[in-house]
């Protein structure tokens, strides 16, 4: 069940009991979730509500006719809550994190051999601006993310906060696509996030891309062992010519 399905089921038969019999809790938390305005004036329907909360179990018409709420199969939240065309509607196929609601199928020829496959969609919620219009993809904003992210959660082992959610749903975006391949020779490692088959690239951006078993793959050069962008600066320094250089 969805938080706003807990709360409207509360509101509707004016139960906020807890097993101890106090009602504050459930009151507060009541008032704090926005139902939407189509469930608002369920609520405040008169014959939606169970004026005793001490009344037993009553079948289903005692309520009064109430309509299914469809939920979101991806981010749990009720499709429409205020009503057609309504501002407070899920928007039509793409969550709030702009990533499209529901899977696709996708189409792949890898080396010669075609694959159909059912491609899912990273899970919510994403980072803002990493994803928009349900199938873009935005590099830049990926990289600038997986660098905070790393260094707050990595580097200075900070505990979770208010983005635990988004941190939560970003780590497991990561640890489900990312590849590792070994540095051989004397080469540094590489980082690999694989690119979803059925998300475009943002037009405008100029990501760094790797082939990797004939998948395209983002390379993530600042999680590298050594990181590549730091051997990168290194080598312009060491070009003659370069400031440091002639120093």
């Amino acid at each position: 069940m969805t938080v706003e399905g807990l709360i409207f089921g509360r509101v509707r038969d004016s139960n906020y009991r807890l097993h101890s019999g106090k009602t504050q809790f459930w009151k507060h938390h009541c008032k704090a979730i926005y139902l939407g305005t189509k469930i608002q004036k369920m609520v405040d329907d008169q014959s939606y509500k169970v004026t005793d909360c001490t009344t037993p179990a009553l079948p289903p018409p005692a309520y009064g006719q109430q309509s299914k709420n469809h939920v979101c199969s991806r981010c749990k939240r009720i499709m429409y809550p205020g009503g057609k065309n309504h501002k407070d509607n899920h928007s039509r196929n793409v969550c709030g994190d702009g990533v499209r609601q529901s899977p696709e199928k996708v189409h792949l020829v890898i080396n010669g051999i075609a694959r159909d496959f059912v491609e899912q969609p990273p899970p919510f919620p994403q980072p803002p601006d990493v994803f928009s219009d349900g199938n873009v993809f935005h590099p830049a904003r990926f990289m600038q993310v997986v660098r905070t992210f790393y260094d707050r959660i990595v580097v200075n082992n900070n505990v979770p906060s208010a983005l635990a959610m988004h941190d939560y749903a970003f780590a497991a975006l990561l640890y489900d696509r990312t590849v590792i391949v070994p540095g051989l020779d004397g080469r540094p490692s590489k980082v690999l996030f694989k690119l979803f088959h059925s998300f475009k690239l943002a037009p405008g951006e100029a990501p760094v891309l790797d082939d990797y078993e004939g998948e395209m793959c983002l390379r993530m050069d600042c999680l590298s062992e050594p990181p590549l962008e730091a051997l990168q600066q290194d080598v312009v320094a060491d070009e003659p010519g370069s400031s440091d250089a002639t120093a």
